[in-house]
């Protein structure tokens, strides 16, 4: 055990000890601090400062009159070692072995925050500088310390069982961004101007979050290298990561890129809810983290995981709901633009001056393109953004309506049954009213055009939600036009008989084959080639369509 003589700088007051264990860290100093003073020290023992009480020339400080002195008028820090939470008592620089501590001297110097604010950052403080001990101190929070990324998405599980159709143009925009950037990424003088950033833009219901959710595939496709050196994680604004208090205390730049680390280490991954760690474990100096070395650390961890110290890596980045960064109400470096546009700036810096190790590859959505446009502001050459064509789905996508296939065996509803249900509607969309729609809530699975043509449906039946409810829901997984994939192991004949298109005597033939084979040790096909060999032997004359099929 270690005792250590302690003086609070600035209070009148004597020396006084606490014992700890040498093995400990620092942070467990400032504890026995707190509990041996609670009178005197009101703040979390998080904020104390502790210093290390060396003169120059290695000596301690004598705890005498003139050091009493000193302290009660305010001692001078800068000329003192700053100890830093995460440091290890016994290191040689601390109190390591072969470190005398003396008789009659003063070891911690201890500086108590006259006013704290609760919007400031309460955990240990963490050495910023280094990418071992950031690595550390997340780890340490880490339930599985090996996995990355456990909670990829931000939509739910019902949104993403639909295949995003229709955007077309948006990915191919997204593709050309990507490449440029990829394409210039060793080229050191690069000019921000000449990178543009993509950009979802418009109202709720367009799929901007889908893009985002897709940003990591098309990334793949762009690429077309190894998935495991494609990383995708994605940053929102909203649905439990709303603005916290602790964010005005620091930079916009600082609070971004704790968000980005606790959704790459943390989410889904540690006992802390996102509230709870940003208000007890954000690191008490977590406003010197620049994005820069957010980005490096989670190379680290990426290259440690994988094992490949010389493969390139790409991340995907998407920024959510990004007019809500304003509401962050974080520190500004002194520029006249806004919260956002500085931090759209950082990041560009970032992509034209990033390591040719590791490319950044940002995307951003959001309602309002008017606050990151580029052109909206007074310098344009900060950066440069492309906005994605994203805009309603044409009349002839979105006033369908279609019933489940999986579930039409189980029911007694038919699409041309739509009628039915339109006496029962309140309220409909305003932008679908300006077009004089109507619109009925309904079940949606599977869409076929095939199948949609056996059937007479209203032109204004707009299906709104697959659990059948009447709200809007503002995202383009529930547009008729997004079709979801069939199992091929797992679907229902009905469902099946969807994907296969030929005479109804040789699908079914097809189909019933691929229920027995199930029962196989294999547990049925597992690939699209071995499906179209089977038909192929047996010499059917039966199509798969296996755009909407998985195995």
């Amino acid at each position: 055990m270690l005792k250590l003589f302690c003086l609070i700088v600035g209070v009148a007051g004597d020396t006084f000890s606490v014992e700890v264990d040498e093995m400990k860290k620092v942070d467990t100093v400032k504890d026995a601090i707190k509990k041996k003073k609670p009178n005197r020290i009101k703040v979390p023992w998080q904020r104390l400062q502790l210093f290390l009480a060396k003169t120059s020339d290695g000596a301690w400080l004598p705890d005498d009159d003139a050091l009493n002195a000193m302290q009660q008028s305010g001692a001078d820090t800068s000329l003192f070692k700053k100890m830093i939470g995460s440091w290890r008592l016994n290191t040689e620089e601390l109190f390591g072995p072969g470190i005398s501590l003396g008789e009659n001297v003063v070891h911690v110097l201890v500086v108590v925050p006259t006013s704290v604010s609760v919007d400031e950052p309460l955990g240990s403080e963490v050495d910023l500088d280094s990418c071992d001990d950031l690595l550390a101190f997340l780890e340490s929070d880490m339930a599985d310390k090996e996995a990355i990324i456990s909670r990829p998405h931000i939509l739910t599980d019902e949104s993403l069982d639909f295949r995003l159709v229709g955007r077309e143009q948006a990915i191919d925009t997204a593709s050309e961004c990507f490449n440029n950037i990829i394409k210039n990424a060793k080229n050191a003088a690069l000019d921000r101007t000449q990178v543009a950033m993509p950009v979802c833009s418009g109202i709720s219901g367009l799929g901007k979050t889908r893009m985002l959710e897709e940003g990591g595939k098309i990334l793949q496709q762009v690429t077309k290298l190894d998935p495991k050196h494609v990383v995708s994680v994605i940053v929102p604004y909203c649905d439990g990561f709303n603005p916290e208090p602790v964010e005005q205390s620091m930079s916009i730049q600082a609070s971004f890129s704790w968000r980005l680390l606790y959704r790459f280490f943390l989410d889904y991954n540690c006992s802390h809810s996102f509230q709870e760690w940003f208000t007890w474990r954000l690191p008490s100096n977590g406003g010197q983290l620049s994005l820069q070395s957010a980005v490096k650390v989670i190379e680290r961890k990426l290259r440690k995981k994988l094992q490949e110290p010389a493969a390139l890596l790409y991340l995907f980045l998407g920024v959510d709901d990004y007019e809500k960064i304003e509401r962050v109400g974080a520190r500004q470096n002194g520029s006249k633009t806004s919260i956002l546009r500085e931090l759209v700036e950082i990041i560009a810096s970032l992509v034209c001056t990033q390591s040719s190790s590791l490319i950044l590859l940002p995307m951003f959505a959001g309602k309002d393109l008017g606050a990151i446009e580029f052109s909206s502001i007074a310098n344009s050459s900060n950066y440069v953004t492309k906005r994605l064509p994203m805009g309603l789905l044409s009349m002839q996508q979105v006033f369908r309506i279609a019933m489940s296939n999986r579930k039409r065996q189980f029911g007694k509803f038919q699409p041309c049954h739509a009628k039915d249900y339109i006496d029962k509607l309140s309220v409909c969309p305003d932008f679908l009213v300006a077009r004089g729609a109507r619109f009925v809530g309904g079940i949606m699975d599977c869409v076929s055009p095939s199948n949609l043509e056996k059937f007479v449906v209203p032109d204004d039946c707009f299906i709104l939600s697959q659990a059948g409810t009447e709200l809007f829901h503002g995202t383009l997984a529930y547009h008729p036009a997004c079709s979801p994939v069939i199992s091929i192991n797992s679907a229902c004949k009905t469902a099946l008989e969807t994907v296969l298109q030929g005479s109804a005597k040789e699908v079914d033939q097809v189909v019933g084959e691929i229920v027995r084979k199930r029962k196989e040790p294999s547990g049925g096909f597992r690939t699209s080639g071995e499906l179209v060999s089977f038909i192929k032997t047996k010499q059917l004359k039966v199509q798969l369509d296996d755009q909407y099929v998985e195995f």
